[in-house]
């Protein structure tokens, strides 16, 4: 390699640094901005910025929907939502963390707000999508039991809540809660109810105490 050949290789180099460095840069400016934008509820603002073709470049198509989808659920803005969750499912690169992350928080969107049919086709993204069979198994037990009204996963989930740490209860014990209800069991249903908001209050409890003893 002559020293032409060697310059050369070495304003490559250089122009590639700048260039990933720049992006970096630039990227982290635009996060503090729209993340400014947002917290000064200016969402016309986030939205215009957020839409300019040099952050779309900056950002990947996840990262760049999940902070529109952030902004849509600040505003309570439904269609905005429903537009944003179909885009990601023509994402092709995710992450098996970001599908986990993203198809979970569609179905419990549509769940909460009663919507069981779209949440029946997020619940089958997730069973064809996702590998987690303990996230799968989770999904079909919440649907079944806040969408059809079942009670049949009742003797499964007694069985894990003996198995569960006490502090850590309170998520089982409140869809104990609902298929008691839903066989009309209300004695029960009142029981395990308040069996999980004193569990829920006992982990709060131990996450603050976590939280102070690592400051």
């Amino acid at each position: 390699m002559n020293w032409k050949q060697g310059l050369f290789f070495l304003i490559i180099i250089v122009v590639l640094f700048v260039f990933v460095f720049g992006q970096r840069e630039l990227r982290n400016h635009y996060i503090n901005k729209l993340t400014g934008l947002l917290s000064a509820g200016d969402f016309a603002g986030f939205e215009a910025l957020s839409n300019r073709f040099l952050v779309k470049l900056l950002f990947t198509p996840y990262n760049h929907a999940y902070m529109r989808l952030n902004a849509a659920m600040m505003q309570q803005d439904k269609a905005k939502i429903d537009g944003i969750f179909k885009e990601f499912l023509l994402i092709d690169d995710m992450s098996e963390q970001q599908k986990e992350d993203i198809y979970m928080k569609a179905f419990n969107y549509y769940m909460n707000e009663n919507d069981y049919d779209t949440a029946d086709k997020y619940k089958e993204v997730i069973m064809k999508k996702v590998r987690d069979p303990q996230l799968k198994e989770q999904t079909e037990i919440i649907y079944d039991i806040y969408a059809l009204k079942s009670a049949e996963p009742l003797e499964k989930l007694l069985a894990q809540n003996e198995q569960t740490p006490e502090n850590q209860r309170g998520f089982g014990e409140m869809l104990i809660s609902e298929c008691y209800k839903n066989q009309g069991d209300e004695k029960n249903a009142e029981k395990y109810k308040k069996l999980s908001l004193t569990h829920f209050k006992q982990l709060e409890k131990a996450i603050r105490k976590d939280d102070n003893n690592g400051k």
